[in-house]
């Protein structure tokens, strides 16, 4: 078992890759997304959280690409996307949403292509990467196994809620959020869980007493929730 193999970036949505290869064949694959400002590298003390079985379970850790954010005077940070307001519901960068979008969705492509039946791959993120994991969850058109949006929200600009009319297949959907998050509102939240309730996705909201931020009561319940989805 090799825990961090490097694979080829997606040109679409990474600039890196963490591969997490199963002790035994995989039979499930989670493609997991950082949040803006942050690094692949987040994720690797919490796969445990993230599946029922860890030694059939690949995981896919992409990197964003750097770029600079508007929101903090053209800093450079890895960022799925541009934020150019607190308001996040401003000016959103429609283009770099979608662009994320689509390098994530081709990195489901890939799972399938590997001999990953698709209701067998959980997508999911924090805050930026949540963002991209609920938009290419409710787009993509065969039934994943699950979503899981942390600490993140739906734009409401970025994807019309009328274009998804095509997506039959609603994979189920895990939202947890800070109650006292100030970079991303409770309410904003809220929002997402009624857009996804809305597109017919069966939606576990889960609210914890912390800031923008993974509690470990939500990694408990992420576990079991995975363990439901995949069985």
């Amino acid at each position: 078992m090799n825990p961090e193999t490097p694979v080829p970036p997606d040109a679409n949505v990474a600039s890196s890759c963490i591969e997490t290869e199963p002790e035994h064949p995989a039979d499930a694959s989670v493609i997991l997304l950082h949040g803006g400002g942050g690094q692949n590298r987040e994720f690797l003390a919490m796969l445990d959280h993230f599946t029922p079985d860890r030694s059939r379970t690949r995981f896919i850790l992409p990197n964003a690409p750097e770029r600079p954010l508007s929101l903090f005077g053209g800093v450079s940070m890895r960022a799925w996307f541009d934020v150019v307001h607190a308001d996040l519901q401003r000016d959103v960068d429609t283009q770099g949403i979608h662009h994320s979008v689509d390098g994530l969705q081709g990195l489901i492509e890939r799972e399938i292509q590997r001999g990953i039946p698709c209701e067998r791959i959980v997508i999911g993120g924090f805050s930026q990467g949540g963002v991209i994991a609920l938009l290419a969850g409710a787009g993509y058109p065969q039934a994943l196994a699950g979503v899981i949006a942390l600490s993140a929200y739906w734009p409401q600009p970025a994807l019309p809620v009328a274009e998804l009319a095509h997506s039959a297949d609603r994979p189920p959907v895990f939202i947890g959020h800070g109650r006292d998050d100030d970079l991303v509102s409770l309410a904003l939240a809220e929002q997402a869980r009624q857009t996804m309730e809305a597109l017919g996705h069966a939606v576990q909201f889960r609210v914890y007493p912390t800031g923008h931020a993974v509690a470990a009561d939500e990694l408990s319940a992420i576990k079991v929730w995975v363990s439901t989805v995949l069985g």
